[in-house]
């Protein structure tokens, strides 16, 4: 049995804290864009993360 949160939801997660929370109110843009950066390198982290679990599924 897999705990709670699972590494995909926290990803979830701290992306839409980052981008609902934290990138609105954001008015440096160096540090939007760095926001940003976080965001698509979550987004891929979590694109990682489900390709590595269906092919697992697929293995099993």
């Amino acid at each position: 049995m897999r705990d709670r949160p699972t590494a995909a939801e926290l990803l979830q997660a701290v992306g839409e804290f980052l981008e609902r929370e934290l990138l609105p109110a954001l008015e440096d843009p160096r540090l939007r864009f760095q926001t940003l950066v976080a965001l698509n390198a979550l987004g891929i982290a979590r694109r990682e993360l489900a390709l590595g679990e269906a092919l697992e599924g697929e293995e099993g």
